[in-house]
Order: structure tokens, then sequence, then C-alpha cells
């Protein structure tokens, strides 16, 4: 700029202006008297004044950045070296971070034998902190002689955690403790005066060390048995990363007063449906091979307005959670459009929305031998709880439908006899007994072997006994080796769907409650009932997952018992028969067809066989 002011000099104390440039000034093609150059030259001059001017501003205004720049860089520099001097000798605060390259960077020294902390809302504190949480007086610190430091909380519901744990009065604090305020703000307390640091071993302190202290505090140290060491990591990785959200996202429900409440829960792939049936003979691999899998972390939301509850997997709670961040940051701003619209509203689940009520496993190795199974299975909930039965029935059939009966004989004593063979069976759902009452448009859906499409029964409203009536016929033209050893191994997962039914009755009683009045009701009706831990439920029943498959084995016993009952009948027989007509000896062929008579006319033949054969020997 200097230069370019310099060379518009020259320019001026010359008049270097050409004929030409005027001309382009002025917009005219024709050409112009002396009288208009000399206004345009004057025009010109003033122009060049005027740039002249601006660039000497600009100038001016860049060194003037430039300087304070540098004064503020110094400043900051003088009051960083303060800061750094102040820790070594005073008791002071340094934030952590997910991030470890932003962990350290935020520093409160505790200059006043008393201080407040507590959000910017108000009376500024003496620390401020800012998050879902945070109240306007949080805690208070006091420093007592021979450098002892204590802590308590502000209000009674004020969120402080000293190493994990809550405190609900005033407790000392020590060199290296872990501090969280509200759910988002973690921070390490450092005491350099404090008597014998210098001989004691400190763990490095991060911010990982803070959540996994914390997991552990809440009950959440998974144990290996029955699983790797990797899959464990995993599940205990899962859990801390998404232990800290909960909390957030529950502070940040309470103060924007989004009447929601969500929970950490743990489900088993068994109880996601995601365990692909084990039939009897690989009863004990099949559990071994399922407890191997890796548990799966969800998120339960409950609305604590309508009680309507829905299962968010950890992947889609999370991206909800960016969105509540968002909508908190507005509403700090006060901007006037920080709330949603009910389909944009990251706390919202449409209650249209189908829910899994409960399972069942019905293993088909009856079917396998050629067996009707007519049962009461019990129904549970992803959680592992009985929560009803069902009533169902397998039984083979011919090609057209026709159930087989005892009369049939069609009873093998291996699933290898099937192979080639066509085979035919019909899937019943009757009814389903003693759900919950809280669901409407309760229907089952299961898909059978290889289908991908998923069959669905008929849906029925309002009532926790639906009756079905649901029927459907499988055939196999022929039976594979692969199918018979999915019969004769595998089992059909039934899983019982439905909308949650809103009652008036209970969103009445919810009236003219806030959030927080709400959760604390919650709160203590649940504790009642289930294990909570800081907020943290995990559902500690184990379900053995073949409990149904022993319901079909003693089936099996039952039907493979009545069949050697009958062939030791039919030998007794035989062999009486074959006394009284003074026979010495029986043929291989007769023996067989006693053997296998199941019937009371196969039997009668095989008694006329062996009368026909002793008149023929005579």
């Amino acid at each position: 700029m200097k230069e370019e002011n310099d060379r518009l000099k020259a320019r001026m104390g010359k008049g270097d202006v050409t004929t030409e440039e005027l001309q382009e000034m002025s917009g005219k093609d024709q050409a112009m008297s002396k009288e208009e150059l000399a206004a345009m030259k004057k025009q010109w001059m003033e122009e060049m004044k005027a740039n002249m001017k601006k660039n000497e501003k600009e100038t001016a205004d860049t060194t003037k950045t430039t300087e304070q720049k540098h004064s503020e860089q110094s400043a900051a520099n003088t009051v960083l070296s303060k800061i750094l001097e102040e820790k070594k000798t005073k008791p002071h605060l340094f934030n952590l971070n997910f991030d470890p390259q932003l962990s350290g960077r935020l520093v409160h020294i505790f200059q006043k034998d008393s201080t407040e902390i507590g959000n910017t809302k108000g009376k500024e504190s003496d620390i401020c902190m800012v998050g879902p949480g945070v109240h306007q007086q949080h805690a208070f610190v006091r420093m007592e002689k021979h450098h002892h430091v204590f802590i308590k909380p502000g209000e009674k519901d004020c969120r402080i955690l000293v190493n994990g744990d809550t405190i609900t009065q005033e407790v000392q604090i020590h060199h290296n403790d872990r501090l969280v305020f509200g759910s988002t703000q973690v921070w390490v307390f450092q005491n350099p005066k404090e008597h014998g640091i210098d001989k004691k071993k400190y763990p490095p302190i991060t911010f990982d060390y803070s959540q996994e202290e914390i997991a552990a505090k809440a009950g959440i140290k998974v144990d290996g048995g029955g699983g790797s060491a990797g899959d464990m990591a995993l599940l205990q990785e899962d859990l801390i990363d998404v232990m800290p959200a909960v909390e957030e996202a529950n502070s940040i429900s309470e103060e924007l007063d989004k009447r929601v409440k969500f929970e950490i829960i743990l489900f088993s792939p068994h109880m996601l449906g995601k365990m692909q049936g084990t039939g009897s003979k690989a009863k004990v691999e099949g559990f071994e091979n399922m407890k191997s899998k890796q548990p799966e972390v969800c998120v339960k939301m409950k609305n604590l307005e309508n009680g309507t509850e829905f299962i968010w997997p950890k992947e889609k709670f999370l991206n909800r959670l960016y969105l509540m961040k968002e909508m908190y940051n507005n509403y700090e701003e006060e901007e006037e459009d920080w709330d949603l619209p009910e389909d944009k509203d990251p706390f919202q689940e449409d209650v249209n929305t189908e829910v899994n009520i409960g399972s069942v496993q019905v293993f088909l190795q009856p079917v396998a031998y050629m067996v009707e199974m007519k049962e009461q299975l019990e129904i549970t909930d992803l959680k592992g709880n009985k929560i009803g039965v069902m009533n169902l029935e397998v039984a083979p059939c011919n090609k057209k439908g026709r159930e087989y009966t005892e009369a049939d004989d069609k009873f093998v004593d291996s699933p290898d006899e099937l192979v080639g063979k066509d085979v035919h069976f019909i899937f019943k759902i009757i009814n389903c007994r003693g759900l919950p009452n809280k669901y409407t448009d309760v229907h089952c859906k299961y898909h059978v072997y290889l289908d991908t499409t998923e069959v669905a029964t008929d849906k029925i409203s309002l009532t926790a006994n639906p009756d079905f009536n649901h029927k459907k016929q499988f055939s196999f033209n022929p039976a594979t080796r692969q199918l018979v050893d999915y019969l004769n191994n595998g089992s059909i997962m039934v899983q019982i769907v439905g909308k949650q039914y809103i009652r008036k009755s209970a969103v009445a009683s919810k009236k003219g409650m806030s959030t927080k009045d709400m959760l604390k009701s919650d709160r203590a009706a649940f504790a009642k009932t289930a294990n909570l831990m800081n907020g943290f439920q995990m559902n500690g029943r184990q379900v053995d997952p073949q409990k149904q498959s022993i319901v079909v084995e003693l089936l099996l016993m039952k039907k493979t018992q009545a069949r050697l009952q009958q062939r030791c009948d039919n030998m007794k027989k035989m062999l009486e028969k074959a006394d009284s007509l003074h026979r010495s000896g029986v043929s291989c062929a007769t023996i067989k067809t006693f053997f296998n008579a199941h019937t009371d006319d196969q039997l009668n033949n095989a008694m006329k066989q062996l009368e026909v054969f002793q008149a023929a020997k005579k």
C-alpha cells in the first residue's frame, strides 16, 4: 500500500494522465472539448487523493492490528507463565477431554479460601462451568490450614462425582482426585502442597481412566466367564462409551423438560433373535457358542409421560445424542426456534413404531422324526423375563396338508431316513396367553429355513390373550441333507410384536409434573422392582436357551420309549405264538415282520405269516 501511494503521488505531481484515459472515464465516444478534459482531469485528481487516503487508513489499521496481536500474545504469555507458576504451589483443577490433545488446556486456580463453582446463568460464579446438569450454585470448595481442601454440593440435586462416587455432603478431596460436575464436566484436582504426595505413585490420569473408574463404581465390571478376553474387552469399551452419553442425554432431557429417560441395557444375541437355534444333540455346544458371542449394548428410551418404551441400538442413540446436544446449544444461546417439531425431535419416537414384545424358540426336531408336537411354550421378553405362554403345534403331513396320525406310522428311527424323500409339515400358532396388556395390533412373525420372506399372523388388538389360529404348510421336495440337519438341530424364532397402547389415565396422572419430578418418581418405583445402579440397569437373569429343546427331547424320548416297548411286546407275542405252534425256530424274515409291526393290522399280518409258514411246513 505504501508503494502504491508513492506511485500515485508521482503521477499526480506530473499530472500523468492521458487523453485516452480521460476519454474512457467519461464514457463518451466522440472527442471531448478542452473544458471537458480539464473537468475530467480534476475528477481524476480527486479520485487519486481518495485512493491514497484509503490506502493510508488501511495501512494504519493493519499496523495497529499487528501491534495489538503482539500485545495480546505477550499478555497471554504472561498469564500462561503466571498460571504455570501458580500450579506449582496452589490447589487447582485441570480438564479431561476424550481428545487427549484438549486435556489440560483449561486450568482453574483456587485463589480464595472459599470458591463457588456454577454455570453462567444469573450471578457469575468464581469458576464458571457450562453444560447439562450444572446448576447456578453447583459446588463450593473450601480450603483450610495445612493445605486441606473440601468440596460439597451447592444444592441437593447437584451431581458431583469424586473418583466415581456420588457425594451428597462435604468431603475432603486429595491430589489427583477425579471430579465430575453435572454430566459432561470432567476435571482432575491437584494439590501440590498436600503432605506426602512426593512419596506416592499415581497412575496416568486420562479421560478413559476416569470413565472406567465411574463404570466400575456403577457396577460395570464385565466378567470374562464363558467369553473370550477380546469379546469382554469390546463389551466393556462399549459400556464405557455409552455410560457418560446416557448421563448427558438424561441431563439435557431434564433441563429442556423433554419428559424422557434413558437407561443402558444389555441383551444377549439369543434374546435379540440373532442366534440360530441348536438342537438337542448339539445342546451343550450350542449353548457354549452362544455364550461366546458378545452381548449387545443398547439404550432403552422411556417416555415418562405416557409410559411408552423403545429399545435403541447403541449407534442410533449416539446419533440422536448429537442432535440433542445441538438442541441444547441452541437453547443455551436463547434462540427462539431451539425446539423442534415432534417428527424431528431427537428425544421422540413415533408411537406407531412396532416393538418386540417377546419371543419363543420352537425346536423342529420332532419333524425330523416325523412326530407331531403340541406344546405350551414360555414367551420371554428381551430381558429374559417370562411374560406369557404360546400354544402351538408342529405336525408332519402329506403334500395335500392332511396331518399324519399314529395309524400312518410315519415315525422314523433316524432323521437320515428323510434324506431324498418329500417332507411336508404344518406350523400352527394357536394363541398367546398372559401378555402385558399395554400393546395393540399384536401379531407374530417368523421365517423357516432359508426363506427370506417373513410369515406373519393376523393382528389382534387390545387383548392380553390374542387368538391367532394361524397355520402354514411348508413343503420340501425332496429333503436335502442340509434341510434334515436344520430340522434336527435348528429352530424357528417366533417374534411377538405390536404397538404400544397409550392409556389416557396414565398421561393424565403426569399432568403438571416436570421432567425432574417424573424422573424422581420413576426412579423410586423402579428401584423397588429392579436392579438399579446410578441409573444403570442390566438384565442379570440368565436364561437357558435350550429350555424349549428339553421339552422336545422329552417328547421324542416318550415316543421312542413307546416304540421300543411296542417292539418288546411284539417279540413276546411272537414267542408265545411260536411256542403254541410248537415251533423250534423262526425265520429272520418273520422276526423282522414282527419287529417292524407298529399297528394292530401289521401285527395280525405277522401272526398270519407265522401260521401260514407252519401250515406249509406240515
